[in-house]
């Protein structure tokens, strides 16, 4: 990626059984980004299906980011 690129914002995101989170570098041209998602317990209730989803929207934003260029 050209120097002038501005990169992403890192994001952090947590719910009840959850975490995601995103982070970006820059090395010369080169652009390191880590996307680490956790599910920290295996079994979701039924009625707990709606944090479930939270946690799957989570996942879209983190990989709906984009690097902007500047002129």
């Amino acid at each position: 990626m050209p120097a002038e690129s501005v990169l992403p914002a890192g994001k952090s995101l947590k719910g009840d059984g959850w975490e995601a989170t995103s982070s970006f570098r820059r090395d010369g041209e080169v652009v390191e980004a880590t996307a680490e998602i956790r599910l920290l317990r295996t079994r979701f209730e039924p009625e707990a299906f709606p944090e479930l989803r939270k946690f799957w929207n989570a996942i879209s934003m983190l990989e709906g980011v984009s690097a902007g260029m500047s002129r």
